[in-house]
């Protein structure tokens, strides 16, 4: 009977503290932005449950309407009838389904929330980023930012926002002025300072909110590298000979980067100082492009390579005679057409043997 009896109590007094504090109907303020001042209105059902001193507190709940974990807005000293200024927290989640409540203090009274979703859009915020410095972002309305370039550069910064109905974007920079979200500098020689003014109107009634970014550009001078190609043979030479080439670079660096190249085209893998080409022919080109690994440094092309190559020689051997020798049978040897000869015997140069012709005597491998 005591149990049955407390719970009737316990229905009682959470009737009675239903109706002594309850949030005016209509609730018509279901648009908010972060910051903004609203006001809660409220009646107290009875002028003589409230004691002094207490504080009504207006309580947000989170984006699905839950106040498992509610946020104070706003307060106000009273025991009668009134109004709670309050605002959503700066950065509040953007949400349509926000609910607010009040709870008093002196009794502890939890009223019905506002009985329809609340939609709160998020704080307008923004960020800039550059193209010289893919990845880098730079927030608006921060801190006073530095960037650097190399001289002769062409940057190009976008501002990205969000959170607003509109936007209006002036940039200052080295004396000119422009619009819109983007804004490219050419061909940068001097360090100057880059503004950029964004103006932007939320959802809210079209509050104006300003959201600057500002930019000193330092110019770093460009840093001059050259690159010089040796062969190995600086002659004439017959085709397929091999040929190695050195490059030396100045200004590299202590990382630089090379990439061979044969007739203009690159040569996949030869990437060091050394190149050797074993199949020249007439005509190829070799040249080699460097790349320091210093700040602001440009690229460079070697002095094109291009070698004196003749074809090599016909070297079939005309014979002269039968191919099998008796002891006292000669046989004449006939090298094709060249500007010099060396008759070889299995392999070794034979004393003497210099002419386009060479008598054999004796079995054996000849090539001239």
């Amino acid at each position: 009977m005591k149990h049955v009896l407390a719970l009737f109590l316990s229905i009682v007094a959470l009737t009675v503290h239903a109706q002594v504090l309850y949030i005016d109907q209509p609730f018509t303020d279901t648009i908010a932005c972060s910051d903004d001042q609203m006001y809660l209105r409220f009646t107290v059902g009875n002028s003589n449950f409230f004691q002094p001193g207490n504080v009504f507190t207006a309580q947000l709940s989170n984006a699905n309407g839950s106040f498992t974990s509610p946020v104070n807005v706003g307060s106000l000293t009273s025991t009668t009838s009134g109004q709670i200024p309050f605002a959503f927290p700066l950065n509040t989640p953007g949400g349509n389904g926000y609910r607010i409540r009040i709870v008093s203090s002196n009794p502890q009274v939890v009223s019905q929330d506002d009985g329809v979703n609340i939609s709160c859009y998020a704080t307008p915020s923004g960020y800039v980023t550059s193209s010289y410095h893919p990845g880098a972002v730079y927030i608006l309305k921060t801190v006073f930012y530095s960037d650097t370039v190399c001289a002769g550069s062409s940057v190009t910064y976008t501002a990205n926002i969000a959170n607003v109905a509109s936007a209006i974007f002036d940039w200052f920079y080295f004396g000119t002025y422009s619009t819109g979200n983007t804004c490219t500098l050419y061909n940068i020689v001097n360090s100057q300072s880059l503004n950029c003014d964004v103006g932007t109107t939320d959802f809210c009634g079209g509050n104006n909110i300003s959201l600057p970014f500002r930019m000193h550009i330092t110019v770093i001078p460009q840093v001059p590298s050259n690159i010089t190609v040796t062969p190995s043979i600086n002659g004439p030479i017959c085709a397929q000979t091999p040929v190695i080439f050195n490059a030396t670079m100045t200004n590299g660096g202590t990382t630089p980067a090379y990439q061979w190249e044969k007739n203009g085209s690159a040569i996949p893998g030869a990437t060091t100082t050394l190149y050797t080409d074993i199949n020249l022919q007439p005509g190829d080109v070799i040249a080699c492009t460097g790349t320091s690994s210093l700040q602001c440094s440009v690229p460079t092309v070697s002095t094109p390579i291009a070698l004196t190559i003749y074809p090599r020689p016909d070297t079939t051997v005309i014979v002269s005679g039968p191919v099998d020798l008796c002891n006292t049978d000669s046989l004449v040897l006939q090298a094709p057409v060249g500007s010099s000869y060396q008759w070889q015997l299995n392999g070794a140069n034979i004393p003497g043997a210099t002419s386009p012709t060479y008598m054999v005597h004796r079995t054996g491998n000849y090539t001239a």
